[in-house]
């Protein structure tokens, strides 16, 4: 890290710990330059220091990252056992998505699962998204019923076997109904003869 003092006349004493002191002298133009430049990188380290516990490496925020990798970690996948790859992708996005291979091919050696994620245009965020469906993948296959898939699917199901409950006895209700009029009118043609 170095300190700058400034003089009056436009000279500048730079202390840096691994150089010593060295004298520069700018122009205002220069130094106008110079200390936007040095305030920029003020701000930036400053807004990135909650961020230093965590490799930022998803383009997420590091909360929803440590939680898919303690997700990963619970279902036993290591950043050893996947095979990542990138490629091109294609459709929406423009020229980046023609000259940037954003889309992340991960496969889990283990499992032999195989995941492709082209959703964002960014490589990181698609990065991202393409550990989360591997995770589902691999939990689907782990934990089978119990899974949130499952689940959802069971319920899918069950909803379906009551829905045809009903329309079977909305059927009978209404064979019933025309039954009743078949019968009705028996009654009037067999009084008339």
């Amino acid at each position: 890290m170095s300190k700058c003092n400034r003089a009056a006349s436009g000279t500048e004493l730079f202390t840096r710990a691994d150089v010593g002191t060295v004298t520069v002298t700018m122009n205002k133009k220069i130094r106008k330059s110079f200390d936007r430049i040095t305030k920029e990188h003020r701000i930036f380290v400053e807004e990135r220091k909650h961020y230093s516990s965590v490799t930022n490496m998803f383009g997420v925020s590091p909360e929803k990252e440590l939680a898919l990798m303690e997700r990963l970690n619970e279902l036993g996948v290591r950043p050893e056992d996947l095979v990542e790859k990138f490629i091109r992708s294609g459709g929406h996005g423009g020229q980046n998505v023609n000259k940037v291979s954003t889309c992340v091919y991960l496969k889990h050696v283990p499992t032999g699962i195989e995941v492709k994620c082209q959703r964002e245009r960014s490589q990181a965020l698609n990065r991202f998204h393409a550990r989360r469906l591997l995770a589902d993948k691999v939990e689907n296959l782990i934990k089978g019923k119990e899974s949130a898939e499952q689940q959802r699917i069971e319920k899918i199901r069950r909803q379906k076997r009551k829905r045809s409950k009903r329309a079977k006895e909305k059927m009978l209700a209404d064979k019933h109904h025309r039954a009743e009029k078949k019968k009705e009118r028996r009654s009037i043609s067999d009084t008339e003869h």
